[in-house]
């Protein structure tokens, strides 16, 4: 049996799911190195801690709820495009809102709440079917 992943990758071979979450964990300070087994050099963030994956082999989940992170969330964001479940909950994350949640059009969960976010949602956001949203 062949397995097709749809994971983007360049014509140097870059995952662009990697490169955006290598961007998400520079932004971020990670006191208990819940993030240390992310790697730049890895093709595929699959079986990286916190993320879950597709069948396809794209991001689907970002899951970091209270791991003591702290620090700001990349727009980078924005370019995990299948992503559907964002679990940010109690940690110490501040800075704006990235607006570029919003271009995330199969997120379906955002938790943000417990933090120290600021701003406001898009309300193409809060519009959604089947949107839920605990910030």
């Amino acid at each position: 049996m062949i397995e097709i992943f749809a994971a983007v990758l360049s014509s140097s071979g870059i995952n662009y799911e990697v490169l955006t979450l290598m961007a998400i964990k520079n932004e971020l300070n990670d006191p208990h190195n819940v993030l240390e087994n992310w790697d730049s050099n890895s093709i595929d963030p699959c079986s990286w801690r916190m993320i879950t994956c597709n069948l396809d082999g794209s991001v689907s989940v970002l899951g970091m709820p209270s791991q003591n992170l702290s620090g700001t969330l990349s727009p980078w964001v924005g370019n995990l495009t299948n992503l559907q479940s964002m679990l940010l909950q109690n940690n110490a994350i501040s800075d704006q809102i990235a607006t570029a949640i919003g271009s995330i059009e199969k997120l379906q969960t955002l938790d943000l709440s417990n933090n120290n976010f600021s701003g406001f949602f898009e309300r193409r956001i809060l519009c959604r079917e089947n949107f839920q949203t605990d910030r």
